[in-house]
């Protein structure tokens, strides 16, 4: 493991919705675009490098329920970077 760096939040776009992820995990209503925001640890490697360790699996939702409840991240990210 690299030498920690900081902890940041992590907000993308899964591309895929509802019916197949259920509903938000905040709210409880159906979502057409599900986003997920993940902790994730920023860490960096001995040849300097820098790479990121998700802390958790992260809480699914709209977008906006997401930022209510966590704040704005760090990162914003489209589906399927990670």
């Amino acid at each position: 493991m690299g030498k920690y760096i900081d902890t940041i939040r992590v907000l993308r776009s899964t591309g895929m919705g509802s019916s197949f992820y259920g509903p938000c995990e905040l709210c409880r209503k159906n979502v057409s675009e599900m986003f997920v925001m993940q902790s994730k640890m920023l860490l960096m490697r001995n040849d300097g490098v820098m790479y990121e360790s998700p802390v958790g699996g992260g809480t699914y939702g709209h977008r906006e329920c997401l930022i209510g409840k966590f704040g704005d991240p760090e990162i914003e990210r489209a589906g399927g970077d990670g």
